[in-house]
C-alpha cells in the first residue's frame, strides 16, 4: 500500500509518523550503506590475506633455498678444508723426510772430514 506523504502530513499524528517513516527510510540506507562497506572491507581483507599467505609461502621458498645454497656452501667449503689439510699433510711428511735426509748427509759428511785420508802422507 502506498502512502501519499504529503498529504498525510497534515496532523500531528500524521507528521510523527511521516517523520519516523523518514527516519527508517534514512536508516536503511543507512544499513545498506553500512553493508556494502563491510563487503567492500571483507573482499579487501579476504585479498590481503591472500597476498599475506602468498607472500609467506615465497619467503619460505626463499629461505629453503638459502638454506639449500648455505648448506652447499658449508660443504664445499669442508671439502676444500680437508684438502688443504691433506695437501698440508702431504707438505709435513715431505718436509720431514727432507730434514731427516740432509742430517744424514751432514752426518755422512762430518763423518767424512774427521777421518783421516788414507792417501795423504804424514810427516
Amino acid at each position: 500500500m502506498m502512502f501519499n506523504l504529503p498529504a498525510l502530513c497534515t496532523s500531528s499524528g500524521l507528521i510523527v509518523f511521516c517523520f519516523v517513516l523518514s527516519r527508517e527510510k534514512k536508516l536503511k540506507a543507512r544499513v545498506q550503506e553500512l553493508v556494502s562497506a563491510l563487503e567492500r572491507l571483507t573482499k579487501s581483507s579476504e585479498i590481503r590475506h591472500q597476498q599475506s599467505a602468498e607472500f609467506v609461502n615465497d619467503l619460505k621458498r626463499a629461505n629453503s633455498n638459502l638454506v639449500a645454497a648455505y648448506e652447499k656452501a658449508k660443504k664445499k667449503h669442508q671439502n676444500k678444508l680437508k684438502k688443504l689439510e691433506s695437501q698440508m699433510m702431504a707438505m709435513v711428511e715431505r718436509h720431514e723426510t727432507q730434514v731427516r735426509m740432509l742430517k744424514q748427509r751432514i752426518a755422512l759428511l762430518e763423518e767424512e772430514n774427521s777421518r783421516p785420508h788414507t792417501n795423504e802422507t804424514s810427516l
